[in-house]
């Protein structure tokens, strides 16, 4: 049975080893750029089955500007 005290304990347990976990400075904690975000879309492999949006590649890249822009401001807002 899932308590208060069973999701307190779990929740301390999980800060603990994060509090413990040594920062992995090789990776990038700065914002994207819009430029970042456009060559990763560029990057995609045409041909590959859409995610679960529903969304293939090749319509990313259809309106890629529009799309690099609409996907930075997404990932600024998280």
């Amino acid at each position: 049975m899932c308590t208060f005290e069973t999701i307190h304990e779990v929740t301390n347990e999980l800060d603990n080893e994060a509090a413990s976990t040594p920062v992995d400075t090789r990776v990038s904690i700065d914002e994207p750029s819009v430029e970042e975000v456009y060559a990763a879309v560029k990057r995609l492999r045409n041909g590959r089955a859409p995610g679960p949006d529903g969304i293939p590649p090749e319509l990313l890249k259809c309106a890629i500007r529009p799309v690099a822009h609409a996907l930075h401001s997404i990932f600024l807002s998280v």
